[in-house]
This record gives C-alpha cells, sequence and structure tokens, in this order.
C-alpha cells in the first residue's frame, strides 16, 4: 500500500495473519490515515499492525489514531474507534508529541474492542484546549479492550482525566504495564490509568488492572499511584499486584493505588 502524500510502501494487506509492517514515521502516519479514513484512505477500523522497529516521530505534532467518545468535527460527533490489534513488538515510539483540542488525546485517541500490546512510548501528551476528557500516552479513551504490556515514558498533562497508559478505561484490561512519566490533571491523574470504570453486567470482572506499577510523578485533585479514580459503585473491578512508587502530589485525595474511590 502507498499512501498519496507518503510514498512509502507499507507490506501486508492489515488482517489478522498478515498485519500491516510498520517501521517507518512515514508508514505510521499512514496506519492511521488508514484507521481514521482520511486522506485518500479507505477506512480499515479493525487493521491489525505490528512495528518492525522503533520509531522516531521527531515530536512533529501527532493526530491521534482512532477517533470518537464525544470527538467533534465541524460541531458533528465522529465515533470511529480503533478496533483492531496493534503489537508493537518491543519496540518504542518516541518524539510523541499529541497536543490535541479534542475530547481525548495520546498515540490512539480512542479504542473498542481492541488490543493493543509490547509497546513503549515517549515524548509529550498535552490537552492544549477545548473540552478535553481523556488522556493518556497509549490511549486516551479505552473501552472493551486489552492493553498489555506496555510502557508510558511520556509527560501527560490533562484536563479531566489524564493517565500514563490509559486515561479513561471503562471495561477494559491494563496487563503489565508501567509508566515513567510525569502524570497530572486539574482532576483525576494516576500513573497507569486516570479513571478505570465500566458498566454493570450480571456477572464477573468488569474491568482490571493488573501486574503494573507507577515510577512517574502524580499531580492532580485526586491522585492515585495507580488509578486517579475507581468508579466501583455497583460495578466489579479488578486492582491486583500493583505497586507504586512514584510521588504523589493531590489537594484532596490522594492513594499509592487509588485516588479517589
Amino acid at each position: 500500500i502507498k499512501g498519496g502524500t507518503f510514498n512509502t510502501p507499507m507490506t501486508g494487506s492489515g488482517t489478522e495473519t498478515d498485519p500491516y509492517q510498520i517501521s517507518t514515521a512515514d508508514q505510521l502516519k499512514l496506519f492511521r490515515d488508514i484507521v481514521n479514513g482520511t486522506g485518500d484512505q479507505a477506512q480499515n477500523r479493525g487493521a491489525y499492525a505490528v512495528l518492525t522497529a522503533n520509531i522516531d516521530l521527531k515530536n512533529e505534532e501527532w493526530t491521534p489514531i482512532g477517533i470518537g467518545n464525544g470527538t467533534e468535527n465541524n460541531g458533528a460527533t465522529i465515533d470511529f474507534p480503533y478496533s483492531g490489534t496493534f503489537d508493537g513488538n518491543g519496540h518504542t515510539i518516541s518524539g510523541l508529541n499529541v497536543n490535541y483540542r479534542n475530547k481525548n488525546g495520546g498515540l490512539f485517541c480512542y479504542v473498542m474492542n481492541a488490543t493493543i500490546k509490547n509497546l513503549t512510548v515517549a515524548g509529550s501528551v498535552t490537552h492544549s484546549s477545548g473540552d478535553g476528557v481523556a488522556y493518556g500516552g497509549i490511549v486516551g479513551c479505552a473501552d472493551s479492550s486489552t492493553i498489555e504490556n506496555c510502557t508510558n515514558r511520556c509527560t501527560v498533562t490533562g484536563n479531566w482525566y489524564a493517565g500514563g497508559i490509559v486515561g479513561w478505561s471503562t471495561d477494559s484490561d491494563i496487563i503489565g504495564c508501567a509508566n515513567f512519566g510525569n502524570i497530572s490533571s486539574p482532576s483525576f491523574s494516576g500513573g497507569i490509568c486516570g479513571k478505570i470504570g465500566g458498566e454493570n453486567d450480571a456477572a464477573g470482572i468488569d474491568a482490571t488492572i493488573r501486574d503494573c506499577y507507577n515510577v512517574g510523578m502524580v499531580s492532580g485533585n485526586y491522585a492515585g499511584g495507580i488509578t486517579g479514580q475507581s468508579d466501583s459503585e455497583d460495578i466489579d473491578i479488578l486492582i491486583a499486584n500493583c505497586y507504586n512508587v512514584g510521588s504523589l502530589h493531590g489537594s484532596t485525595n490522594t492513594g499509592e493505588i487509588i485516588g479517589d474511590l
């Protein structure tokens, strides 16, 4: 596949058995445009991809992969979450510069029924203006997804929910992840997740944070080493085998694991 403005070949067909092979910044941008359906790309929100090399985005402003959950375009709400599998394959995306002006921000804006794994990001994720909700190094808002074996080395600055890995996680599993970046928000901040919640199901665990740790400084009204807020009313949430060694600075509540329960 070649992108009209990128002229960068990308092998693979985007399927589970033949994922896109991504090794350059231009190829990552092309993948983003395929998922978002922008430029001259036919949209494929469920595309599979694997990194085959470390990528440096060189601090060029990044438009996130997957859009929606309240994001607006010219006054109209759009909902195009990423729903495929993205395997970082142990590689790092550095020079990430998210200076976003909408609801959710991160390398990925909004994911649903997706898997993101084996990935490290480094750089900066910032809510700059507008009605921002959830900002995270890997994902802004994750719904019914799995984020596994990921590491954040970005500074994350949010407006409402800010997390090293995920800003707002609902009905999702965050497993084996670590945060080294400084995380801050005027509201809810967590080393791993800004807010974890879900929908009240008949049985079983709705959302999980497991085998995760935080090293970065966490600042906010509610600051938690693992999550800023756990929305546990009528929801079954499992937070297990996690630890925090980062400093916590909360004006209302702080907790080594949970800021606001």
